[in-house]
């Protein structure tokens, strides 16, 4: 079995949230992800494939609309889910709603290469065939924020940056394989979702009773208005640069490069992410990861109306990678919503997912309506544009918080502390995890704030989850503000506490 070090013990994955139960008698272990924890990457190759250019897109068809076609029926599919999440969750049981998204994907996989099989040359059967991959798309993805959602931001950080890089390889692979052999090419491209949904299947039979209880439990609805937004905006502008740089009378020559070109920033951008996410580094948060984003899509668009021609796919390729880092953050951003608010990470994925697919099918939209090849203007406004809404709200702070979903309490005086340990019996070393608890920190900052073991750390994490009676981190913060407040001190200090 191929597997990559992780680092950490799944079963005690995020426990400081969600109160789940450690075995006491030995101390965690070092554990191994299996291979099939990154079948997100078979999602990935298939998603690229048909929104980038590829060896068998038929030339003398629309690009923008082939785009539109995979990024509407994203978009349609993400809100559904987001809607009826309550209905559907979880949603890896529902059987009928992933066996009709895989064979919906299957049949649009065959429909969009009937040209490239030399079977027909309809233009609307492969629009068609684009139209339901994309609704397969969402189903097929969010099944995997639900499993994620359960398992905390750093293992999230893992599994969809190893996944970003094993699709990126598997596109390069798909695309000699469709110079050898077309019809090869295209069955394994249609059991590229199959793949994935079975190996989703096989993390879930490895997963522990509470994590199961979770995903069926967490029905409530978060709006991740500020990844929304973004998304929205981010998803804009990358719609509208692949239409510039891609223009209708490309041939396959420029339409082979600038699709490598978006597979090699796929995996560069999965390899800058694992390093960060490595289980020796302390760098989870959203926000400092945010940081190289707005820099990559300023750069690319500047880059645009300067670059010969034959050399877009370069400014491209560094939007590209801006974008492919902004999304791969909001599904962490996504995970960190749900473990933090006790919220559905089916629901909350979906409405980000579905504004950054509106948001792309609108930037290629526009670019067919209103701009057409005035690159030098329109590059320069997108980027001002982009600097302006980062510097006022797309702030390094706002996405550390999530706009204010997660902002972190004030610091408190030691008194606090000390009123809430008297009264629930904790020791002087619980008072101070709850300190760091109460900061929104996690189990490994604790450890190594503390400098103690993980054992340790997650050891005094459970104990004041239980004196406290709480089972979740936002429950421990809403029961210290109301310690901190003038009433609840007033209250103790009555009570003699």
């Amino acid at each position: 079995m191929i597997c990559i070090e992780a680092g950490f013990n799944w079963s005690t994955v995020s426990i400081e949230r969600i109160g789940m139960r450690a075995d006491s008698a030995t101390a965690p272990k070092r554990r191994m992800l299996p291979v099939w924890y990154f079948g997100l990457g078979f999602w990935w190759v298939w998603m690229t494939w048909f929104f980038d250019p590829n060896p068998l897109v038929p030339v003398p068809y629309e690009l923008g609309t082939a785009r539109i076609a995979v990024m509407v029926g994203f978009a349609l599919t993400s809100l559904g889910v987001a809607l009826l999440g309550g209905r559907l969750a979880p949603l890896y049981r529902r059987r009928h709603v992933l066996g009709a998204a895989l064979c919906l994907g299957s049949v649009g996989t065959m429909l969009a290469s009937f040209s490239a099989l030399g079977i027909s040359d309809l233009q609307w059967i492969y629009y068609v065939g684009l139209l339901a991959i994309g609704l397969a798309l969402g189903p097929l993805y969010l099944v995997w924020m639900e499993f994620l959602g359960t398992g905390g931001v750093r293992l999230t950080g893992i599994v969809v940056s190893c996944s970003a890089v094993l699709g990126a390889a598997l596109y390069l692979v798909f695309a000699l394989v469709a110079r050898l052999n077309v019809a090869a090419a295209v069955v394994l491209m249609a059991t590229m979702p199959w793949l994935s949904c079975m190996s989703l299947q096989l993390s879930w039979k490895n997963a522990d009773s509470p994590m199961r209880f979770k995903a069926s439990a967490r029905q409530v609805s978060v709006r991740p208005t500020i990844v929304e937004g973004a998304g929205l905006l981010y998803g804009l502008a990358t719609g509208l640069m692949l239409s510039m740089i891609i223009p209708g009378s490309a041939g396959l020559e420029l339409l082979v490069l600038s699709g490598h070109s978006q597979a090699l920033a796929l995996g560069s951008v999965g390899l800058f992410m694992l390093i960060r996410f490595r289980p020796s580094s302390r760098e989870t948060d959203p926000g400092r990861l945010y940081r190289p984003v707005l820099p990559l899509f300023v750069v690319g668009f500047l880059l645009l109306p300067v670059m010969g021609a034959s050399r877009l796919d370069v400014a491209g390729a560094i939007i590209g990678a801006g974008f492919i880092l902004f999304y791969l953050l909001s599904s962490i951003m996504f995970v960190e919503i749900a473990s933090r608010l006790e919220a559905s990470a089916l629901r909350v994925a979906g409405w980000g997912n579905a504004a950054t697919a509106f948001g792309m099918a609108m930037g290629v939209a526009i670019h067919y309506v209103v701009v057409g090849t005035a690159f030098l203007w329109v590059s320069q406004a997108v980027a001002i544009v982009l600097v302006g809404v980062n510097s006022f709200a797309l702030t390094e702070r706002s996405i550390s918080s999530l706009g204010g979903l997660l902002l972190p309490l004030p610091a408190r005086p030691d008194t606090c502390f000390k009123a809430i340990g008297e009264k629930y019996s904790l020791t002087p070393r619980e008072q101070e995890v709850l300190a760091l608890l109460a900061k929104g920190r996690n189990a490994e900052y604790v450890q190594k704030a503390l400098v103690i073991s993980v054992f340790t750390a997650q050891t005094h994490i459970r104990h004041v989850y239980k004196k406290l009676g709480v089972h979740s981190q936002q429950k421990l913060i809403d029961l210290v503000e109301e310690f901190d407040s003038p009433v609840g001190l007033a209250s103790v200090d009555d009570k003699g506490v």
